[in-house]
This record gives C-alpha cells, sequence and structure tokens, in this order.
C-alpha cells in the first residue's frame, strides 16, 4: 500500500477512500480507475474500499457528489450566482492553470462511460439543477441546463483542449464577458 498524505492519514478510512476516489477519478477516467488503486491511495485495503461502498460505481458516484457538494452550498447561498459560478471556474483555473474543480474534471474525465454516465446525470439533476432551478436568477430549469452546458463547455476548452487563447486573456476583462453570458442564459433572453 502506498502511504497517503498526513492530512488525510488521520481521516477515518472511508473518508479517506471517498478522498482518494476523488481524487482518482478527477485525474482519470472511470474505465482506467479501479478500486485497488483507489484503495492504495487511501492506504486501506480493497475489502474496505468494497465494504465501505459496495461497488466502484457505489463509489464513484459518491466521489461526484462530494466533489460537488462544498460548490453546491455555495451557490444555493451566493447573491449573484453567474458572478458566483463563472468566479468559481476562473478561480480554480487561476490557482492550478488548466485545472478545474473536482466536480467538472470527474465529469469531463468519465463523460465517455455509459456506465459512469448514469451516476454523473442523475448526481447532476438531484445536486445541481434540482437545487438551483429554484434560484430567481436561475432561468428555472432550461437556464440553469444551458448554463451548466456552458460552464462544461469552458472547462473542456480549458482542461481539454488547452486553448492557449484563454491563457493570455486578461482575467478580470474574460470574466466579465463570462458572466455577462451567464445571466443571458439565465434571464431566458434569446436576442
Amino acid at each position: 500500500m502506498t502511504s497517503q498524505p498526513a492530512s488525510t492519514s488521520r481521516l477515518p478510512s472511508r473518508q479517506r477512500i471517498l478522498a482518494a476516489a476523488c481524487e482518482a477519478f478527477a485525474q482519470n477516467s472511470y474505465e482506467t480507475v479501479g478500486l485497488r488503486e483507489i484503495a492504495a491511495r487511501a492506504g486501506v485495503d480493497v475489502a474496505q474500499a468494497h465494504r465501505s461502498f459496495g461497488s466502484k460505481l457505489e463509489l464513484f458516484n459518491e466521489a461526484f457528489r462530494s466533489a460537488i457538494r462544498a460548490d453546491m452550498e455555495v451557490l444555493r447561498d451566493c447573491d449573484d450566482l453567474a458572478a458566483t459560478m463563472a468566479e468559481m471556474l476562473l478561480a480554480r483555473r487561476a490557482a492550478v492553470p488548466g485545472k478545474l474543480g473536482a466536480g467538472l474534471s470527474i465529469l469531463l474525465h468519465s463523460v465517455a462511460s455509459p456506465e459512469a454516465m448514469a451516476a454523473l446525470r442523475q448526481v447532476a439533476n438531484t445536486e445541481f439543477l434540482d437545487p438551483l432551478r429554484g434560484r430567481r436568477d436561475s432561468g428555472g430549469r432550461e437556464g440553469v441546463v444551458l448554463a451548466a452546458a456552458f460552464l462544461a463547455g469552458l472547462g473542456i476548452a480549458f482542461q481539454v483542449l488547452e486553448f492557449d487563447a484563454l491563457d493570455g486573456a486578461d482575467r478580470e476583462t474574460f470574466k466579465r464577458r463570462v458572466v455577462s453570458i451567464l445571466r443571458t442564459i439565465t434571464a431566458g433572453d434569446t436576442a
């Protein structure tokens, strides 16, 4: 077994397994990550990982849910949904160029997996779409879906395609443009 970082070594094994799964699925596709790898990252045996979550798919589902949970608390309680969404995406990218939050990274790495897509779809609906569509500034279900698609597209441009043009863009100007687009989407404007 590999040793886990000191910051996670004192956590209960279930939390260590979940943290290791979030990290592994944010870096690699669903198909290429195995329970043995996650268990090794967490410093437990594979039987413990299996007992704690039941299956790789159940662990994947919980890892995705866990990865977006903190962001959702911020988004549910923020004053300006469009500005907060833009700031969250761009702040993470600025902190580690080319990298996004764990939730979006997990989504992008496993979107091609039919097995993972069912879990991604279910969690995205219950943890992202449903809670946000009730906000006055969300544009309802359609607005939230369009905003999520736009942000996922930016995630692909940043993380997968590694567009250089975005690296040189003035961050505040780019953020204002992203916020403007998100506000248009969530306002339902079609002009």
